[in-house]
């Protein structure tokens, strides 16, 4: 009843989705997204690149990595820039569980063979010294983390002041605007773990290399991570 009062549409274009349609996504996006496996990518953290001698990106061949690996399931332009915007303003889950089919099968893909300990997510800004209300990057790793078999841990990661907003900042900011703002609430609970780190974009790489760093400070043993999309251009 509720599907005939109001029938699902698809997250990308908002096209009226056939009867039985489990995936959120109509044929015609599930043809013509832009998947980031369709491009030349940085091998160690799977932005789209021109092809290189080394295989890197301008920002992995020069600053120092945390991560263990990075991937992403598309590139942030056209209809899946609009599908992750919607996933940050509006709460519906089924922004989250579509995008979530698509980054499973991404980190599958990438990570194929690591068995990872547990999954978690980014920690949201800060606003007027509270958390977001509505934690789009832990909607997304749990999502995720069920998608993949793999347990969700929340409020792990924490911010332990304000920030500004990252897309506000130049790229050269966002590394100094996070720099020594994260922390790890319970350390025994990472200690010797290989952990997942779930956000909604990748763009300098400044949230997720922090949030790596701040979990292997704590002892984890290796960190990776997985974003619903990341963008064209690399940023340092």
């Amino acid at each position: 009843m509720l599907n005939l009062l109001y029938p699902p549409k698809c997250i990308f274009c908002g096209r009226r989705l056939e009867p039985g349609n489990k995936t959120g996504t109509c044929p015609e996006c599930a043809n013509t997204l832009p998947f980031c496996r369709k491009y030349i990518r940085c091998r160690r953290c799977g932005k789209p690149i021109a092809d290189s001698a080394d295989g890197l990106c301008e920002g992995c061949s020069v600053r120092r990595n945390y991560a263990k690996g990075i991937t992403s399931a598309f590139v942030y332009i056209d209809n899946a820039k609009s599908a992750v915007i919607a996933l940050k303003k509006e709460y519906n889950a089924l922004y989250a569980k579509t995008l979530s089919l698509y980054v499973a099968e991404m980190i599958k893909y990438d990570f194929g063979g690591v068995e990872f300990d547990f999954v978690v997510s980014a920690p949201p800004r800060k606003k007027n010294h509270r958390e977001e209300i509505f934690d789009h990057a832990a909607c997304l790793a749990r999502e995720v983390a069920l998608r993949i078999g793999i347990p969700f841990k929340n409020n792990v990661l924490y911010q332990t002041e304000k920030l500004r907003k990252q897309s506000e900042l130049h790229p050269d900011e966002r590394l100094l605007n996070v720099k020594g703002k994260f922390a790890v609430r319970r350390p025994d609970t990472v200690r010797g773990k290989t952990i997942l780190v779930i956000d909604d974009v990748y763009t300098t790489g400044a949230t997720l290399e922090e949030c790596a760093a701040e979990l292997l400070k704590a002892g984890a043993y290796r960190v990776y991570a997985a974003a619903a999309a990341t963008t064209v251009k690399q940023n340092r």
